[in-house]
Parts: structure tokens; sequence; C-alpha cells
């Protein structure tokens, strides 16, 4: 049941979404990193640079569609 008090603020948009977690996560000078974490920021490095690479080999594929397709035009050209 809703209290009458005049004195008591709610929060607007708090409603239903859960408790409020820290806004920023701190780091003391103490925090060790560890090898798993080594060992994970650098299966993130290798993750980024396939991916890269990726984009890079789907842009080369792109390319050479554009110049088949071109060739395909000139050479349907020269049928008609």
């Amino acid at each position: 049941m809703p209290s009458n008090n005049k004195n008591e603020q709610k929060t607007p948009g708090r409603k239903g979404k859960g408790p409020a977690g820290p806004s920023k996560q701190s780091f003391s000078a103490n925090d060790t990193v560890t090898v798993a974490d080594k060992d994970r920021a650098a299966q993130i490095e290798e993750m980024k640079q396939n991916i890269q690479s990726r984009k890079y080999a789907i842009k080369e594929l792109k390319w050479d569609n554009a110049k088949d397709a071109a060739k395909i035009a000139k050479l349907e050209q020269l049928e008609i």
C-alpha cells in the first residue's frame, strides 16, 4: 500500500528494472593481472585481427565480383 508521506521521494524511471549497480568499476593499485587475463587478452586481440582479415577478404571478393560483372557486361554488348 502506498504511503502518504509527502517527504518520501520516488526515483523516476527505475520501476521494474532491478537494483541499480555500481556506476563505475574501480581498480586499486593492488589489483594483479593474472596469466589467464593475459591469455584472454591475447585471444581477444587474435580474434580482432581475424575479423579485420575477413573484412579485407570480403572487400577483395566484392571488388573481384565487380570486375567480373564489368567483363560480363562488355561481353554481352559484343554479342548483341
